[in-house]
């Protein structure tokens, strides 16, 4: 996914930061290990 490997070194660059509500990085990490998903 060229679009999210760009997006993530500009964020590792500081050169972008994402604001999310903390239930976006909590309900990734619960749904890490599903099966079938697709995740980063």
């Amino acid at each position: 996914m060229p679009l999210l490997d760009a997006l993530s070194a500009m964020i590792e660059a500081g050169e972008v930061e994402l604001i999310l509500p903390q239930i976006i990085p909590e309900e990734f990490a619960r749904n890490r290990d599903r099966r079938g998903f697709i995740g980063m």
